[in-house]
């Protein structure tokens, strides 16, 4: 026997009467298995059933109609493909709540939303951690090699004391990964950076302002030693590649002019160092006036 085919996919509901409309939501709430239930249900609810409604409720015409539209209701929703997918996207009447299909844009929005809201209700000193490690091991990726066929892990520590002398440190590890059914390992690389809870603030004066020093450091720390106007030295923690994944951690001498930054061995090196050169403009193309201009010259 053939299934009977669902009504409109708009709006199952919405082709009834404000009264039978308010009785299928009634069947739905009780969940009335039969007319006969249903003939029941309206006689114990007539009064609040009728309550706001100027149509006048008849149990013979409208409760069938109700009883119907609740059922291709209830299966509009269970209607689904192979994979999960729903294959009806009807409007669904269940206890007082109209829910309709959205739109992917509207979804999107809606997540971003709430992903929005679940941050602010964080703590602040939360959000200033999450902050600082996302900087921190993006600047880490633009210098240190990372990238290992097991995956990369990254670890972001603000607290100086495991770092030896409390100014930062930069240790990296491999680790072979064996998968189910591989035939041999994979390497995967542990990045573990330990930086000063003011990074946020000491990156921004030197360079860029984006973590990296000259495009081949990662800046751990940095002391002010000099500051006059545009002119600053600061005595700084380095990390630069080495062999492999490993990471090479220097104390050296910045001399940064403005947003020109230079590094050094010594401090008598960044003391001495001389302020860059301005750049030249770029040459002028010869415009149809010079042009005249030459050939008068010339005459």
């Amino acid at each position: 026997m053939s299934q009977k085919p669902l009504r409109s996919r708009i709006g199952i509901l919405a082709v009834l009467t404000p009264a039978q409309r308010r009785i299928a939501i009634a069947i739905r709430k009780a969940n009335a298995s039969s007319v006969t239930a249903a003939h029941d249900l309206v006689s114990r609810e007539r009064d609040a059933l009728q309550d706001g409604i100027a149509e006048r409720i008849v149990a013979k015409r409208d409760v069938p109609v109700a009883f119907e539209a609740a059922n291709d209701s209830w299966r509009a929703r269970r209607v689904k493909g192979k994979r999960g997918e729903n294959l009806l996207s009807a409007w669904e009447w269940f206890g007082h709540m109209r829910r309709q299909p959205q739109a992917n844009e509207t979804i999107s929005a809606m997540r971003d939303r709430q992903a929005f809201a679940r941050d602010i209700a964080r703590p602040i000193r939360l959000r200033l951690d999450d902050l600082r490690n996302g900087a921190v091991i993006e600047a880490a990726k633009r210098v240190m090699r990372h990238g290992g066929s097991g995956g990369t892990r990254w670890q972001i520590n603000a607290d100086m004391l495991d770092a030896g002398d409390g100014r930062g440190a930069y240790r990296t590890e491999t680790q072979k990964v064996w998968g189910k059914n591989d035939n041999w390992p994979s390497q995967r690389d542990h990045h573990s950076i330990f930086v000063s809870k003011r990074w946020l603030a000491v990156r921004k004066r030197i360079g860029d302002g984006d973590g990296t020093v000259c495009g081949s450091h990662l800046l751990l720390d940095a002391i002010p030693f000099l500051e006059d106007g545009g002119r600053a030295v600061f005595e700084a923690r380095l990390a630069r590649p080495g062999r492999g994944y490993s990471a090479v951690v220097e104390d050296l001498w910045l001399s940064c002019y403005g947003r020109k930054v230079t590094i050094h061995r010594t401090l008598k090196a960044a003391l001495s160092a001389k302020p860059p050169r301005p750049e030249a403009p770029p040459p002028r193309e010869a415009s149809p006036e010079d042009d005249a201009a030459l050939a008068d010259l010339a005459l």
